[in-house]
């Protein structure tokens, strides 16, 4: 996990406005050499605005009701829909929930395997 979150406090540093508490966040982690679980996973959670969003992850799929983005280590991502409604997308599927909590954890045991954790 170490290699992973240590990644990605490099690219946020190479971001043109780096969000310095979420790498201290993950600096903290990285130096308590902190077992990857769920609580870990949501911690690099950050909710942004779609524009933010997009010009930060250009190459990621953006739903077209998409109004906010809830971004996870890597750029994993978790949008809200105009309805209230929470969107994931991996790959092929696609979940919807009124609670973000089902979709994290959908998405924490993909993160484990994508980094393979």
């Amino acid at each position: 996990m170490k290699k992973v979150l240590l990644r990605e406090v490099l690219d946020e540093k190479m971001r043109t406005k780096p969000d310095t508490h979420y790498i201290q966040r993950l600096q903290k982690a990285v130096d308590s050499e902190t077992e990857f679980t769920l609580s870990v996973f949501k911690d690099t959670g950050r909710l942004m605005w779609v524009n933010q969003f997009d010009a930060d992850y250009p190459d990621q799929t953006i739903h077209e009701d998409c109004t906010d983005v809830m971004v996870y280590i890597g750029g994993l991502n978790i949008q809200m829909l105009k309805s209230g409604a929470w969107f994931l997308y991996l790959g092929q599927d696609e979940y919807y929930n009124d609670e973000i909590f089902p979709l994290e954890k959908i998405l924490f045991d993909y993160a484990k395997q994508e980094f393979k954790l």
